[in-house]
Order: C-alpha cells, then structure tokens, then sequence
C-alpha cells in the first residue's frame, strides 16, 4: 500500500476520534448562549443583556466579579415560557478567584408584597472551599440542597457543570466534569409548578437575585462561562457525559486537547500502520 495512503488513513483515524465525540449528544437545549460575539441565544428563545460592563472575550463570556447578565421575563405558555417539572443546566467555567459564594446561574421570579423569603428557584454556585452547590426551591415552604464536597473546583481550571432538577423522581443531580458529585432526594412530591403568566421570572448568568420585595444582587461570579445551555427536560448521566466530551474541545479557556490514553492509541495505531507500509 503506498504511503501516501497509509498517511491519509491515519489521518482519518485521528480526525475520527474527535467527530465521534459529537456523534452523541444530550437532548436539544431550549436556549444555548455559546457567546461567540455577544449574547444573544442561539435558539433565539431569550436574549441575555448585560450589566456592569460583561465582555465577550475569545468566544467566551468575561465577567469582572460585578458585572453579570440577566434575560427578560421568561414566564409564560410554552414555547416561550420555561417550565419547571423538569430542568437542567450545563456549561462550562473558569473562575479567575473565589471569594465566598459565587453564582454560575441561577433563576428567579419576583418578590411578592409581604414576602419572608427570597424567591430563587434555580441556582448553580461554586464556594470558595471549591465545593459546587445546586439549589432548587418549589415554593417558599421547602429547598433542597445538592452540595458537593470541598476541593473540586480551583481557580484558574476549566470546569463542566450540569444542574438537574429531576421532578419526576424529586431529586437534585449536580455534576461536575461528567461525574456525578451531589445528589439529594427531597421528600415533597410536588414538582415546580409554572407560577402565573403576569408573575416577573428571570434568568442570570453570573450573579443571583435574592431580594426581598426588592432586587439584591450578591454572589457576583468573576470569570469565564461559555456554551450555557438550558434544558426543559431532566439530563441523565449518560447525557450530562455526551455533553461534557462533545464540547470539551471548543472551550478555548483553557484549550482542550485529548485525554492522554487517547493520544496514546492514536499514535500506536498509526505506529502499526506505518510498520506494514515498510513490508508492502
């Protein structure tokens, strides 16, 4: 077989190896910000806009430790509306530092007159002991808590996480890198019910509103997130993995490049091909 041959194969095996990491994929998103020149959704459901200066950086979302971005009002029927029975939240992340408790994503509806009790739903934070906690809360009377334990997450390494608010089975799923890391089953089989369409319910990348009757911001998130995808159906496991080594690749804080044992049987098989081109 010439060699010309033997080298367009290999290269063929090598290209291989990264298409079919993207042959399998997670259940399509209901909005995706892959921030490549600003940050509008993909799937054009709901635009984020910004506050506090937000930069897009490289294809990736910047942001400084008091900048964040929030959407509009995503209440409502469908297709427009987010439902909550069953929710997911996956992405990447780099933090530049880690300061207390700060917020990947999360999602909010408004403050009710005479309200106790902040009114976050969903929320994805990292803590500064490196630990990753997602919180899910159905009304103001229960929320439950998946926490991970300390010393995941360092400053200054890419990160996937992946958020699953599993209605059906009343648990919370929290995922970091494909693996499964927090879990908590909660014992109120009452899935989050879509709250009226006048009521105000939005989502932040970066930051969490907790106020009471009023808007507080706090949990500011400073550094990169990128390819955020939101998800109106519970991901299991296998799909939280597809998705993690499906977009590794194009994550350009840090590039990402093959697990070691990959490289290795790449070069082996292009060693064995090689060796019975010099016997032809």
């Amino acid at each position: 077989m010439p060699f010309k041959y033997i080298t367009a194969l290999a290269v063929c095996i090598i290209a291989l190896s990264f298409g079919l990491s993207n042959a399998f994929s997670a259940p399509t998103p209901v909005q995706h910000y892959d921030f490549t020149t600003d940050f509008t959704d993909s799937r054009s459901l709901h635009d984020m806009y910004g506050t506090g200066s937000p930069a897009i950086d490289n294809g990736t979302l910047s942001l400084n430790g008091s900048s964040y971005l929030q959407s509009a009002n995503i209440n409502g029927p469908a297709p427009n509306g987010i439902t909550h029975n069953n929710f997911s939240v996956s992405g990447f992340f780099k933090a530049i530092s880690l300061t207390g408790s700060t917020t990947l994503f999360s999602m909010s509806h408004a403050r009710f007159s005479g309200s106790t009790w902040p009114d976050s739903v969903f929320s994805v934070t990292v803590n500064s002991d490196g630990s990753l906690k997602g919180s899910a809360r159905a009304t103001t009377n229960w929320q439950a808590n998946a926490i991970s334990g300390a010393g995941l997450v360092d400053v200054n390494e890419i990160y996937h996480f992946a958020f699953v608010y599993d209605g059906s089975n009343n648990q919370n799923r929290l995922y970091l890198n494909g693996s499964l890391v927090a879990s908590v089953t909660h014992t109120y089989n009452e899935p989050i019910a879509d709250y009226a369409a006048s009521t105000d319910e939005r989502m932040y990348i970066g930051v969490i509103n907790e106020g009471v009757e009023a808007d507080y911001y706090r949990d500011f998130f400073n550094g990169y997130i990128d390819e955020l995808k939101v998800y109106q159906t519970a991901l299991s496991t296998q799909d939280v993995i597809d998705e993690y080594t499906a977009n590794a690749h194009q994550i350009p804080y840090p590039i990402a490049v093959p697990e070691p044992a990959t490289i290795l049987l790449l070069i082996s098989a292009v060693g064995v091909l090689l060796k019975r081109a010099k016997r032809i």
